[in-house]
């Protein structure tokens, strides 16, 4: 897949062993790609994940982690390779499938082939309510000739809509938008996919 126009191989997987061994595992690994006074990763918190960082060979390695119970810890390890112009500026690289409407902003988009059929999924963050940003693009995509259909989920105490969910076809493409809140803004999560 991609990543804001960055190729990625992504893996998941539980590890069983603790924490510590996890680490010593990295560490080992990757010590052998560093001269001994670096350290084998950089370690930092995301939200609820730990996150290893590891740079070798024209790669970047992520590796972000989080105690998941009897399970174990689930790891998602990541692949990339750095970009040969480190400064070129990516915003806008692949954006073209989802038309930002008023109010919106895209911070980050996943390419994909899955099956031969190409997706993209967008995280996008809205500064109108939720129901203003459901009507919003419910016009724009009714506008273009799209075959559009939505549902509002509301919470039963308050009758205020909590999800607003849209779907958008023609002949050639699909698009799925779920409209929430998130932490006090409007966020939407966008799937385009082609028939």
């Amino acid at each position: 897949m991609q990543v804001n126009g960055i190729p990625v191989r992504a893996y998941e997987y539980f590890w069983r062993s603790g924490e510590k061994p996890l680490l010593d595992f990295y560490s080992e690994l990757w010590r052998g790609g560093a001269d001994d006074e670096q350290p084998p990763f950089i370690r930092m918190e995301l939200g609820d994940w730990d996150v290893l960082s590891h740079i070798e060979d024209g790669y970047n390695f992520t590796v972000q982690y989080q105690e998941e119970g009897i399970k174990g810890i689930r790891v998602l390890l990541g692949i990339s390779s750095l970009p040969k112009m480190l400064d070129k500026n990516r915003q806008g690289y692949a954006f073209n499938k989802v038309k930002l409407l008023s109010g919106m902003s895209i911070f980050s988009v996943v390419e994909s082939i899955d099956g031969g059929r190409r997706s993209e999924t967008y995280w996008i963050d809205s500064s109108n309510s939720i129901e203003k940003t459901a009507q919003i693009i419910e016009k724009h995509y009714s506008e273009e000739g799209f075959l559009v259909s939505r549902k509002n989920i509301k919470r039963a105490e308050s009758g205020m809509i909590f999800l607003s969910y849209l779907s958008a076809e023609d002949k050639s493409q699909q698009l799925e938008f779920a409209i929430s809140d998130s932490d006090g803004s409007t966020r939407i999560v966008g799937v385009w996919q082609e028939k």
